[in-house]
C-alpha cells in the first residue's frame, strides 16, 4: 500500500459480522449502519456474513434442530461460546477472507472471534464484553457452566489483545476490555453509535401532555413490567397520563396504557405510526434492567424527547441527569414514577432538556462521528504499517 493511499483516505474496510451486515436484523442495525456511512465515503470493502450452517453442523454440536410448529435448526449458543466454538468460528472467518483475497483491514462487528493478524489488521467493534454479559445474568452467554468460564475469558483475552484496535459503543464497555481482559488502554477506543431513523422524516413536535413512549421488542429486559408498575402508581395521582408501547406485544388491560405492539420501518403505514408516536411523545422511557448501549435512547434524544431510564451500565452517557433526560439510581417503581412526574408536571423543564438532547445527539451521536472515529485509528495503524519510519 502506498503512503499516498492513506493520505487520499482510500483504504478500503472490509465489514464482517454474523448476519447479513446489510440488515437491520443484524447487531441491533449498527452493521447495516456502519457499511453505509463507510460506503457514504467510498471507503467500504466487502460486506460479509460468515453465518451460515447446515445439517452437517448438528452432528459437530455447532447446531441444534428446535420443533415447535415446525422444524428449525438454530446456532447452540453454549457451543458459540465455547473454546472451540470459537476457535471454529475464527477460523471459518479466517477461510471466508482467504478465499475472498481480502488483505486490508477488517472490521468485525459483534462476535469477538481472533483472526490471525499476520496477513490483515483486524479491527473490532463491541457494545459489550463477555464477562459484563455473564455478571448480569443475560443472554444466552449467561448459560455457560461455571467450569468453563475461565476458559472463555482466556478465549476473549487472546482475541482482544491480537486485535489491532477495538472499538466500543461506551466508556463502559471499554473500561470492562481494559479492566477485565487487560487490553492496552490506548487500543481501545470508544466510538459510541447513532440512530436508526430517519431523523430527517420524523421532524420534531414536542407534545408535554404526551404519550409516555416506550420502544424495546424484549419486554422483561428493557425494564416493561418496572415501567408498568410506575405507570400504574402515576395515574393515581395523574388520571391523564398515557403510555404508549411499541416492539413488543405484553398482554395489558390497564387505562391509559396502548399497546402497537412491532412496527415494521421497511412498510410505510407501520413507519408512520412509529415516527407518530415519536412526534406526540411527552418523554421517553426506558427502564432496562441490561443493556449494552440502547440505541433507542440516542433516537429519542435525537428527535428532542427526555428520556427517563435506570442509572446502570452505560445509561449516563446516553443520558446527563437533570440536561437532556433524567436518571434513576435504583430500579424502584416509585423513584421512576417519580422522575416520570416530574417531566409531565414541568413541560417548559422537559422542553428544554428535549433541545439540549436533540444538541448533544447531533454533535455527538451520529453514524458519520462513529465513521470518522473509526477511520482516524484504521488510517493510522495502516499507515504505521507500511510507513513504519515516517511516524
Amino acid at each position: 500500500m502506498k503512503k499516498s493511499e492513506c493520505n487520499d483516505e482510500k483504504i478500503k474496510l472490509t465489514v464482517i459480522s454474523w448476519g447479513e451486515p446489510t440488515s437491520n436484523k443484524t447487531f441491533s442495525g449498527i452493521a447495516r449502519n456502519i457499511t453505509s456511512a463507510l460506503s457514504r465515503r467510498e471507503r467500504l470493502g466487502e460486506a460479509i456474513s460468515y453465518k451460515s450452517v447446515g445439517l452437517a453442523n448438528v452432528f459437530d454440536g455447532a447446531v441444534r434442530i428446535r420443533f415447535r410448529q415446525y422444524p428449525r435448526i438454530e446456532i447452540n449458543r453454549d457451543w458459540m461460546w465455547s473454546p472451540t466454538g470459537r476457535s471454529r468460528i475464527s477460523r471459518k472467518i479466517s477461510g471466508v477472507l482467504d478465499r475472498k483475497g481480502i488483505h486490508g483491514p477488517v472490521l468485525q462487528i459483534g462476535t469477538l472471534a481472533d483472526l490471525e493478524p499476520s496477513n490483515r489488521s483486524h479491527f473490532m467493534l463491541t457494545d459489550m464484553t463477555v464477562k459484563q454479559a455473564i455478571d448480569a445474568g443475560q443472554f444466552a452467554i449467561s448459560s455457560i457452566w461455571k467450569r468453563h468460564l475461565e476458559r472463555v475469558y482466556d478465549r476473549e483475552r487472546f482475541a482482544l489483545s491480537r486485535a489491532a484496535h477495538v472499538f466500543t459503543l461506551s466508556e463502559w464497555a471499554r473500561k470492562s476490555v481494559i479492566d477485565d481482559f487487560y487490553v492496552d488502554a490506548s487500543k481501545v477506543t470508544t466510538v459510541y453509535a447513532g440512530s436508526n431513523l430517519e431523523i430527517e422524516d420524523i421532524g420534531i413536535s414536542f407534545n408535554p401532555r404526551g404519550p409516555i413512549l416506550f420502544v424495546g421488542i424484549d419486554w422483561e429486559r428493557k425494564g416493561g413490567p418496572l415501567l408498568l408498575e410506575a405507570f400504574r402508581k402515576l395515574r393515581e395521582s395523574d388520571s391523564a397520563a398515557e403510555l404508549m408501547i411499541i416492539g413488543c406485544d405484553p398482554k395489558i388491560s390497564m387505562d391509559g396504557v396502548h399497546v402497537l405492539g412491532f412496527l415494521d420501518k421497511s412498510f410505510a403505514a407501520q413507519r408512520e405510526k412509529l415516527f407518530d408516536a415519536y412526534r406526540n411523545a411527552s418523554c421517553f422511557c426506558l427502564p432496562s434492567v441490561f443493556d449494552p448501549f440502547p440505541i433507542v435512547l440516542l433516537e429519542a434524544a435525537s428527535v428532542g424527547l427526555p428520556c427517563v431510564s435506570i442509572d446502570n451500565g452505560s445509561r449516563r452517557e446516553a443520558i446527563i441527569d437533570g440536561q437532556t433526560g433524567l436518571l434513576c439510581s435504583s430500579a424502584s417503581p416509585d423513584e421512576l414514577c417519580a422522575k416520570l412526574a416530574m417531566i409531565l408536571q414541568d413541560p417548559e423543564g422537559s422542553r428544554l432538556m428535549g433541545t439540549k438532547a436533540k444538541e448533544r445527539a447531533a454533535g455527538l451521536f451520529t453514524w458519520d462521528h462513529v465513521i470518522t472515529r473509526i477511520l482516524e485509528i484504521v488510517d493510522g495503524h495502516e499507515l504505521s504499517r507500511s510507513h513504519p519510519s515516517d511516524l
